[in-house]
């Protein structure tokens, strides 16, 4: 069964083509600079990580070499400030990931803006939802926050929306806020999250609670094909734009399947422990290669549209034939 993304999610205009950058990584599968997506990871502080980070007064420096790469699009992540059991601080004006957003559309009107929508960085516990007193899932209060963090994020600068909590209807509540809000050229990339351990280094750099352990409650069983396309059924339904797979280093015959039952464009999330892998411990293994582009290449090669990545400057320089 071929589905197509929910007709009532495009009112106006098409958020895969509301702006030039949106069309470029949007739509092309060979791997080149257009299908690039820097991630940009804002911290309250510098701290020890061999993750590329930057504090919030230093923001737009750090972009800069980005554009001027011709990257067309970053993944903005923010560490939460006042972690609180309820997550409110992801609703707060004034949050990193807000001022952030300021900033950089402020300093690069053309860039195509990314945005991570999840309270794990706002939580003390970790979690990417709101819990009641018996320890479940308030469904309404999480989606609740989800919807008005959107908002925020799209009266801010945000280009596409990252609803990260994998909860079922999550899309399309965010999807439906944008929507009556006027904000339906404002793209809804959720992210596809896999059962892995490659999380944990972003993990400790963002001081999201949990550090290492991983999140099976909610992260799909990376052996369990059909749980993994019920999902990508259920975002195509609730009106996603895009999908974005993570990790990106085991979901290649993932992306093959999902693409012969959707057509919203398919990318994939290379994550902080995968970078360290390829980056740190084979390049010195690839004399006259590079073990991040072909891992990319393999990627694109698999139906993916775009590619998030700490590596996409290097990528840059690698495609434009300068290295």
């Amino acid at each position: 069964m071929n589905m197509n993304a929910s007709t009532k999610s495009f009112h106006g205009i098409n958020p895969l083509r509301a702006t030039i950058n949106a069309r470029k990584f949007f739509s092309i599968n060979n791997l080149g600079v257009d299908n690039l997506v820097q991630v940009v990871l804002v911290t309250q502080k510098k701290r020890e990580s061999f993750l590329p980070h930057t504090t919030l007064d230093g923001v737009v420096e750090f972009i800069k070499p980005i554009v001027g790469a011709g990257i067309p699009a970053i993944k903005l992540f923010t560490e939460g400030v006042s972690k609180r059991d309820d997550g409110k601080e992801s609703v707060d004006e004034n949050n990193l990931t807000n001022q952030a957003l300021r900033l950089i559309r402020n300093a690069f009107p053309k860039l195509y803006v990314m945005t991570e929508n999840c309270l794990c960085p706002y939580t003390t516990h970790g979690s990417c939802a709101v819990h009641n007193r018996d320890g479940h899932i308030d469904a309404g209060a999480t989606a609740d926050l989800f919807v008005k963090a959107a908002l925020l994020h799209a009266e801010n600068g945000a280009d596409a929306v990252g609803p990260a909590a994998m909860a079922e209807g999550l899309v399309e509540a965010v999807r439906n806020g944008l929507d009556t809000a006027g904000y339906n050229h404002i793209g809804v990339v959720p992210h596809l999250i896999i059962n892995s351990y490659a999380y944990g280094p972003f993990r400790d750099l963002m001081q999201t609670g949990e550090g290492r352990m991983h999140r099976p409650s909610f992260q799909v069983n990376k052996n369990d094909r059909k749980a993994v396309m019920a999902v990508v059924e259920g975002f195509t339904q609730e009106g996603a734009t895009a999908i974005m797979f993570e990790p990106g280093l085991h979901i290649n015959d993932l992306i093959y399947e999902s693409s012969k039952i959707t057509n919203v464009p398919l990318g994939a999330f290379s994550t902080s422990a995968e970078y360290r892998l390829i980056v740190d411990n084979t390049r010195s293994d690839f004399p006259g290669g590079d073990p991040v582009l072909e891992h990319c290449q393999g990627i694109m090669r698999s139906g993916a549209r775009f590619i998030v990545t700490y590596a996409a400057q290097e990528l840059a320089t690698l495609l434009s034939g300068s290295r």
